[in-house]
């Protein structure tokens, strides 16, 4: 997640934790897959893990997190249900009300 995205949502009363890499995000959550209502990441994660694989993996773990997904390209058509994309550049508008959105449905989807 983006510097900026980060910010946003903690200017919205959200706590935030932030990961360089796909395989630490993957790791925190699964150290704190109860604490955690929602995952923004950034399709182009560093490190071999990246966006798609990480919401791919939340899946698989069965944890039912949502996830938004920031997109610079076309977006898999492969995603998994609980995953929505953020078209880049997003706007901060966007961001917030995807944000709000994704943590009213509810969360811990089991598709």
């Amino acid at each position: 997640m983006s510097e900026q995205a980060a910010t946003l949502l903690r200017a919205s009363e959200l706590d935030v934790v932030c990961c360089d890499t796909g395989e630490q995000a993957l790791s925190a959550l699964e150290q704190r897959a109860s604490e955690v209502a929602l995952v923004v990441a950034d399709q182009q994660l560093a490190g071999p893990l990246d966006g798609f694989g990480l919401a791919q993996a939340l899946r698989r773990s069965g944890m039912g997190i949502p996830v938004i997904l920031a997109t610079a390209g076309r977006p898999q058509s492969t995603l998994p249900p609980a995953v929505t994309t953020l078209p880049k550049p997003w706007l901060p508008l966007a961001l917030l009300v995807e944000t709000h959105r994704a943590v009213q449905v509810p969360s811990r989807l089991s598709h």
